[in-house]
């Protein structure tokens, strides 16, 4: 029943039209080929990344493609102050707000090192960014029972060596969002969320970093309740990198073990006081990424029917996932068997 209930398309190409849409990290990847989706159903479209010059041409080829409208604003996510800049302009030039696709992201392949200060760039672009838009985007959504969309990433389910900080950005966006929508429903406000959770997309920036490998890849740390989404989402974090780092401490064959302890509800006094206070790979390996522009068509029908979560391409994201579910040694076990000499036949 669950499987029929979810899989019965009820999307209205029709329903699109005139709709505002915000779309970020929209200069190239799945951002550009979002806002191409909604430009050829007829929406107005507000796209952002940092390179102006981009910004330019995906605005021409929107309006060529029907879009009825088709601006941009040049932004550096990693300051969030400035990200409220977007929210203005959307109300300023759309007239409000329904469907708001956070999509922008930055990550490295390189083996953590202790760089705080990137950990901490990484966590305002990739995460911190995410929740100031969609916090200052809801009055608008509230008005127009609107979307947030949030791409997220396989990443955000299960931890990759070489990716820890990246992994750690995409557990707390699952982390915050999950919940955030448990909230949205608890305080009876119609405003959808819709998480897409992508495998491995064959973007310009995949094939950028490095000639090397992309793969795109919960107590607390597991599930999200509201009026905890903050817990949540750190929580989450916490798991996205100390999982990672255990398998790059196995990747570099350091004899040192992490054991993440996963507590539920515990009456400590810290506790008591809250409740009482009522507050470049083979052409083998290429061939498993997934299309752009399919990813792009998913995000934009999955959030139109306001569904709750969805992935592409499904078995690569959805296979860890379960795996890792399962149980956490088997997950680490296939990783090292089969992850680890894929890793080192590319990167070293």
């Amino acid at each position: 029943m669950y499987i029929a209930y979810t899989s019965k398309d009820t999307f209205d190409p029709e329903s699109i039209r005139g709709k505002r849409v915000i779309v970020t990290g929209a200069s190239t990847g799945i951002g550009e080929q979002v806002a191409y989706q909604y430009a050829k159903l007829g929406a107005n479209i507000l796209i952002t990344a940092r390179r102006e010059t981009l910004l330019k041409q995906v605005v021409k080829k929107c309006l060529d493609l029907g879009a009825q409208s088709a601006h941009y604003i040049s932004l550096d996510m990693q300051v969030i102050n400035e990200t409220g800049k977007l929210i203005t302009e959307a109300e300023k030039t759309l007239g409000g707000l329904d469907y708001l696709v956070l999509n922008h992201a930055l990550y490295y392949w390189e083996l953590w090192d202790g760089d705080i200060e990137r950990l901490q760039a990484l966590m305002n672009i990739n995460f911190v960014s995410y929740v100031n838009l969609a916090t200052k985007a809801l009055p608008m959504l509230s008005k127009s029972n609107g979307s947030i969309v949030v791409v997220s990433s396989g990443a955000g389910l299960t931890s990759l060596p070489l990716a820890l900080t990246y992994c750690a950005t995409k557990h707390a966006i699952g982390g915050f969002f999950e919940g955030f929508r448990l909230e949205l429903e608890y305080t009876k406000k119609n405003v959808a969320v819709t998480i897409f959770i992508p495998g491995v997309i064959a973007t310009e920036h995949a094939f950028d970093v490095g000639e090397q490998l992309e793969v795109d890849t919960y107590a607390m740390g597991l599930f999200c309740m509201p009026a905890a989404i903050s817990y949540c989402a750190s929580k989450h974090a916490l798991n996205g990198f100390f999982e990672g780092l255990r398998l790059e401490l196995n990747y570099m064959e350091i004899d040192v073990h992490v054991t993440l302890l996963l507590i539920g509800a515990v009456a400590t006094d810290h506790a008591i006081d809250i409740l009482k206070s009522g507050q470049s790979a083979s052409d083998d390996f290429m061939a498993i990424y997934g299309d752009p522009a399919v990813a792009a068509s998913v995000i934009m029908t999955t959030s139109c029917r306001k569904q709750t979560s969805a992935y592409y391409p499904w078995a690569i994201v959805r296979t860890p996932e379960i795996m890792h579910t399962i149980s956490r040694d088997l997950f680490d076990f296939v990783s090292s068997k089969w992850m680890f000499p894929e890793l080192r036949s590319i990167l070293l």
